[in-house]
This record gives structure tokens, C-alpha cells and sequence, in this order.
């Protein structure tokens, strides 16, 4: 019975490690993409202040253009039958 007792500790702490591994590793992971994302908008928004007003010269740094003119929104259909639907 001892035995088993052991076992059992045993896998209670691995499953721990485990888990506190996988926080860790999924906290450094968010921490890297914020910091990713902060540099690669800073690049870019320099890349845009050394040349305004061409798109051209921003891909060629690798940054994406997009819509010159944003098209007027349409709104959604109204829901029917939803749950707050009002007779």
C-alpha cells in the first residue's frame, strides 16, 4: 500500500510540474507577442513618418497596405426570433 501511496504522490507532483510549466510557458508566450507586436508597430509606424503617402515604398519593407477608402458599413439584418425580440 505504501507503494501506491508514492505512486500516487509521485504523479500529483509531476502533474503539478507539469502544469506549472505549461503556465509559465503560455505567460512568456503572451509576454513575447505583445513585445513582437509593439516593435513591429513602431517599425511601421516610422516606416510610414520617413514616407508619407507611399504604400509602394512600405511594402517593400514588408508592412501590408490596406484600403485606400473604407466602404460605408451596411447594417445586419434585424434578428428574428431571438430571445429579447419584443412583440
Amino acid at each position: 500500500m505504501l507503494a501506491e501511496a508514492v505512486l500516487v504522490h509521485n504523479a500529483i507532483a509531476t502533474n503539478k510540474s507539469a502544469y506549472d510549466a505549461a503556465r509559465a510557458s503560455t505567460i512568456a508566450l503572451k509576454n513575447a507577442n505583445k513585445h513582437g507586436c509593439k516593435v513591429i508597430n513602431d517599425a511601421g509606424a516610422a516606416i510610414v513618418k520617413l514616407f508619407p503617402n507611399n504604400p509602394e515604398k512600405w511594402t517593400g519593407y514588408g508592412f501590408e497596405k490596406t484600403m485606400d477608402v473604407i466602404p460605408d458599413r451596411v447594417a445586419p439584418d434585424k434578428v428574428e426570433n431571438g430571445p429579447y425580440e419584443s412583440g
